[in-house]
């Protein structure tokens, strides 16, 4: 699933009958991916650590192809941080935690969409959508039909009462 989210938190609101058919997997495909990206995060963090055991081990037992004389923890460090290895496992790491973060900002949002559509499913049932009469035209076509309406309840009424005579 892409995490570019932005297309997927749309909403037709003139068909939120298909909102909701597709929500539930929407939201179901991002909560799967958080959970591969989180289990990801967590190997990378393992790793990092067999990187900086590994440097720290090789450091100790050759100090002198690290450019050390003598080995105090901060010299360790200071190499440790600084080499390749290192690096790059840190660096690997940071983009999965910050892919970790959009994930959860697109359940997040996810969340929210549904949230939305709950409220506009609310605002439709309450004719919130309708289209009120407020343009001259529209009150003029009102008041036409209103006239023509009572013209027949009047022929009506009249039909009736022949009959009845």
């Amino acid at each position: 699933m892409d995490t570019d989210f932005k297309e997927d938190i749309k909403i037709d609101e003139y068909a939120l009958d298909k909102e909701w058919i597709k929500q539930p997997r929407l939201f179901a495909g991002y909560c799967e991916e958080l959970a591969n990206v989180d289990r990801d995060v967590v190997k990378a963090k393992e790793k990092l650590e067999v990187v900086k055991a590994e440097l720290l081990r090789d450091i100790i037992n050759d100090p002198g192809s690290y450019g050390l004389e003598k080995t105090t923890q901060a010299m360790i460090d200071a190499v440790i941080i600084t080499e390749g290895r290192f690096i790059e496992a840190q660096s690997y790491l940071n983009t999965l935690l910050y892919e970790k973060n959009m994930i959860q900002n697109a359940v997040r949002a996810m969340d929210m969409k549904k949230s939305a559509l709950e409220n506009l499913v609310k605002l439709h049932g309450q004719n919130y959508f309708s289209t009120p009469v407020s343009s001259p035209e529209h009150q003029e076509a009102v008041h036409e039909l209103k006239k023509d309406s009572a013209r027949e309840i009047v022929k009506d009424r009249k039909r009736s009462r022949r009959r009845e005579d």
